[in-house]
C-alpha cells in the first residue's frame, strides 16, 4: 500500500491541509478556519476531524504541522502569538498518542523556507534566506542545506532586525524594527498618516497599481526598507538567494525596484549582481511543501 502523508499549515486565520504521496506530490488539499484550533482543549478533536475528513485517507504514515510561534525541540508549542491560549501545548505528543504515527512540529516560517528549497524559488540553492511578509514579518535561514534554528529555536526573526533605533514603534515593543517599516500593518499605518484612510495592504496595492501617488509612496518606502534589511542579511550571512513570500509578496511587481535600491545602497558592490532576490513560486503552499520536506529530512 502506497504511503501518504498529512501536512498542515496552521495560520492565525486559516488552516491549510494537504495530503502528499511519497514523491512529494499533493494528492488533495483544502482550507478551513483556524478558529476550532484556538482552544487548546479542542485542538486535538479539531485536528482529528480534518485528518479523518476523507474516507480514502484514513491511513497515513506521518503528520507534519507548522504553527506560528516558539516550538521546542520535542514538539511543544511554548508560545504562539496567533493562539494566545496555547501555553506549553504538547502538540507532537498529543497527535502521536492519537494516531500512532510519527509527528513533526515546526515554526510555520521555517516550513515556508524549507518548502521554497524543496520545490520553490530556492531549489537550486543550498544556502538562502526566506522572508514572509504579511500582517507581520517572519523568516528562516538555510545554510549548506540545514535549517539554522539557534540556541533557543528563535533564529530567523528577521522582522525584528532594527533598521533605525529612532524609528516607529513595533508590536514587539522595540522601535525601528523592519516589521515596523515593511509589514502589512506598517503599510496600513503609513497610509493612514498620509491620507486619513484606514486601508488594508491589499487595498493600498490596488490603489498603487491604478496610479495613486500616495499608495505608491507607501510601497516604495516599505520596499526600500525591506531592501536595507536584505542588505543586512547578505552582509552577515553571504547567502546567494533571498526568497520573499507571504501575502504582501503578491505586490512584488511594484516593490522590486525599491527593494533592489535599498539593497544596493547598503551592501557591498560584489553582491549587486550575484545575489538573487526572488518572489516565492509556491505562493500559499510553501509551508505545506516545507512540512513534507521536514518529514523527508527527519525520517531519512
Amino acid at each position: 500500500m502506497a504511503k501518504i502523508f498529512f501536512c498542515i499549515d496552521l495560520g492565525g486565520t486559516n488552516c491549510k491541509i494537504a495530503v502528499f504521496d511519497e514523491e512529494g506530490t499533493i494528492i488533495k488539499s483544502w482550507k478551513t478556519s483556524s478558529k476550532p484550533f484556538s482552544n487548546p482543549e479542542n485542538f486535538l478533536s479539531a485536528i482529528k476531524a480534518e485528518l479523518l475528513r476523507f474516507e480514502e485517507f484514513k491511513s497515513f504514515s506521518a503528520i507534519s504541522i507548522g504553527v506560528p510561534g516558539l516550538i521546542s525541540a520535542d514538539g511543544v508549542v511554548v508560545v504562539s502569538p496567533n493562539f494566545p491560549e496555547w501555553k506549553e501545548l504538547k502538540v507532537k505528543q498529543l497527535i502521536e498518542q492519537e494516531f500512532s504515527c510519527p509527528v513533526y512540529v515546526e515554526n510555520d516560517a521555517n516550513l515556508f523556507v524549507l518548502g521554497e528549497g524543496f520545490a520553490g524559488s530556492a531549489k537550486e540553492y543550498s544556502s538562502y534566506v526566506g522572508i514572509t511578509i504579511g500582517t507581520g514579518i517572519g523568516g528562516g535561514i538555510v545554510i549548506d542545506g540545514r535549517l539554522l534554528k539557534g540556541a533557543k529555536g528563535m533564529a530567523g526573526e528577521i522582522g525584528h532586525m532594527v533598521i533605525h533605533p529612532a524609528g516607529p514603534e513595533c508590536g514587539c515593543g522595540n522601535k525601528g524594527c523592519l516589521e515596523a517599516y515593511s509589514s502589512g500593518l506598517a503599510m496600513k499605518r503609513q497610509m493612514l498618516q498620509l491620507t486619513g484612510l484606514e486601508l488594508e495592504a491589499i487595498e493600498i496595492y490596488g490603489l498603487a497599481k491604478r496610479g495613486d501617488k500616495k499608495a505608491q509612496k507607501v510601497f516604495e518606502k516599505s520596499a526600500y526598507h525591506l531592501g536595507i534589511g536584505i542588505a543586512n542579511i547578505v552582509n552577515i550571512l553571504d547567502v546567494p538567494c533571498i526568497v520573499i513570500g507571504g501575502g504582501i509578496s503578491s505586490a512584488f511587481d511594484i516593490m522590486e525596484e525599491s527593494i533592489r535600491k535599498g539593497f544596493r545602497e547598503h551592501t557591498f558592490k560584489i553582491h549587486f549582481d550575484t545575489v538573487k532576490i526572488l518572489q516565492s513560486q509556491l505562493k500559499d503552499q510553501s509551508a505545506l511543501y516545507g512540512a513534507f520536506s521536514l518529514i523527508e529530512k527527519e525520517s531519512s
